[in-house]
């Protein structure tokens, strides 16, 4: 027996600080449509739906017409998530979508059914079901983009914590030589934000040379002698 791939597709809607991303798959969870957005400066919460809302219908309108059976979306957010209330309960990078239903207005603006979990969390779960990590019940996956965070699977559960704060690695702090006001976590050290990274329709970029930059993180707070 097998998933018949041609019953339906699901909508994928990831979020973060700096992109947005769609992608369709069929039933058996193959990628059959996929685009992305850069998010600009947002200056307000209605923004930030307004962004959403049309990000979405743009590529519905270049995918339905192939696709036209959607069964529901999945939406992957950043920061710290509450699943059952559908909202982002904190989130350093986009403090405008805090505390917004996103995905009842996702829901709604679709009409399809919405499930909401912390994006880093959805990622650990298709590394989980088919990717890297298939067949373990205990592992970390841990994801380096805007910010920094990690998925923790431990004997066969996925772990979200009691307040949702479960893999936030971010913001371990790493101490330097210097005194402790001068100390930065994960997330300042190493993420793409911290690193000058954009993205662009061409792939990665940077204002300046990254890999130099990494190397001034590492000197400063990565060396082994204070890990």
């Amino acid at each position: 027996m097998a998933l018949n791939p041609e019953y339906g597709h699901i909508l994928g809607f990831d979020m973060e600080a700096k992109r947005l991303r769609i992608v369709l798959t069929d039933f058996s969870g193959h990628v059959v449509y996929q685009s992305r957005r850069n998010l600009g400066l947002l200056k307000s919460k209605e923004g930030l739906f307004g962004e959403i809302s049309g990000f979405l219908d743009a590529a519905l309108k270049e995918a339905a017409p192939k696709y036209k059976r959607l069964l529901g979306v999945g939406l992957a957010a950043s920061g710290v998530i509450d699943v059952r209330a559908g909202k982002i309960l904190h989130y350093d990078l986009i403090p405008q979508a805090v505390d917004l239903p996103i995905r009842d207005h996702i829901a709604r603006h679709l009409g399809l059914p919405c499930t909401m979990e912390n994006n880093i969390r959805a990622m650990t779960l298709a590394e989980w079901t088919s990717g890297a990590a298939r067949g373990l019940s205990s592992f970390i996956c841990l994801a380096v983009r805007s910010g920094v965070g990690a998925g923790v699977v431990l004997d066969g559960k996925l772990l979200r914590g009691s307040h949702g704060m479960a893999g936030e690695v971010g913001y371990m702090v790493l101490p330097t030589s210097g005194g402790p006001s001068k100390w930065l976590n994960l997330q300042q050290t190493v993420s793409e934000t911290a690193l000058g990274l954009i993205w662009s329709p061409k792939g990665r970029q940077s204002p300046k040379p990254w890999l130099e930059k990494l190397a001034s993180c590492w000197d400063r707070s990565l060396r082994p002698s204070h890990l």
